[in-house]
């Protein structure tokens, strides 16, 4: 009887199969690992150019020595905020002017008027600054209001009122950054990531 021929175990076609799965099982490799470091590099770029924004009220000027109600925004952030809407909100209410706000919960139209227009010896009583549209760097914060406490019987009145009613006054904006990822954080709650600032009102 005649011994039957061996088939050698690896023929040139296995061979070449398996050679041609490590090639795959390689070039996986090397795209998951560029992958990983495109990744951890985007990562970066975000981390350097993250802004956050805070805000703050007060009712003293440390540097001038001054009762002086004050709302503040500032970047906290890593990179410069693109303040595209910038809200005051009040008893369910939405304002953008800060002079509606002070008719709504502090004082009458007529009278905010006549203080408005009142002198103390160096400066105005009331300042206030415009937030939407600006750029606001890493580290950098604007007054929104500043509100000195003067010399006028109506003055303190509307001080004092004011001070009593801002803490329930909060403040929201919607800002971008470099990258053009937008937030959106107001005041007492966590800043959430949106699509754009184009629909952003109240929110």
């Amino acid at each position: 009887m005649a011994n039957k021929k061996s088939t050698p175990f690896f023929t040139s076609d296995k061979l070449n199969l398996m050679l041609a799965l490590c090639a795959i099982l390689i070039s996986s490799a090397s795209f998951y690992a560029t992958y990983l470091q495109a990744d951890a590099a985007k990562k970066q770029v975000k981390a350097a150019t993250w802004p956050w924004l805070t805000f703050n009220t007060g009712n003293y000027n440390g540097e001038e020595k001054t009762m002086e109600i004050n709302f503040t925004i500032k970047n906290s952030g890593v990179g410069p905020a693109l303040i595209k809407q910038f809200n005051y909100h009040y008893q369910g209410e939405t304002f953008q002017n800060p002079y509606k706000l002070f008719a709504a919960c502090c004082i009458k139209q007529q009278s905010l008027t006549a203080i408005i227009k009142e002198k103390d010896t160096t400066k105005f009583m009331i300042l206030t600054s415009h937030v939407n549209k600006s750029i606001l760097g890493s580290g950098e914060e604007i007054q929104s209001i500043s509100f000195a406490k003067g010399t006028s019987p109506a003055n303190h009145k509307f001080w004092d009122k004011l001070e009593s009613e801002r803490r329930n006054i909060k403040m929201s904006a919607c800002y971008c950054s470099l990258l053009d990822e937008c937030f959106v954080i107001k005041q007492g709650e966590d800043v959430r990531q949106v699509e754009s600032c184009a629909n952003y009102y109240s929110q």
